[in-house]
């Protein structure tokens, strides 16, 4: 019988960056953050992060071009807690997760 992810693995070693990031399902459901996203974002997933229309639609761009190349990034996301970059890839032993990062270093 296989089994599936350990999310607790993810979350150790999302642990390891000091900027915020999340694993969400291929829905957008969120599995595991760091406790850096969880004190900047709260406990929501990174698709309902958007302030606006248009940050909505970026951030689901960014997750559609992970989906299609393996990775994505936008810029000037507005949230709740300012704007952000967020770069967004596929992870998994399946590609079938996704590793969200919003780099402290690229906030606009």
């Amino acid at each position: 019988m296989p089994l599936g992810p350990d999310f607790s693995l993810f979350g150790t070693a999302l642990e390891l960056s000091s900027d915020p990031a999340a694993l969400t399902s291929s829905e957008g459901s969120l599995l595991v953050a760091n406790t850096a996203y969880r004190d900047r974002f709260g406990s929501e997933g990174p698709l309902k992060l958007a302030a606006d229309e248009d940050s909505g639609n970026a951030l689901a761009m960014a997750k559609t071009m992970a989906w299609r190349d393996g990775a994505g990034c936008v810029a000037g996301i507005a949230t709740g807690s300012g704007k952000v970059q967020v770069e967004v890839e596929r992870a998994g032993n399946n590609g079938d997760l996704l590793l969200w990062h919003f780099p402290a270093a690229t906030r606009l």
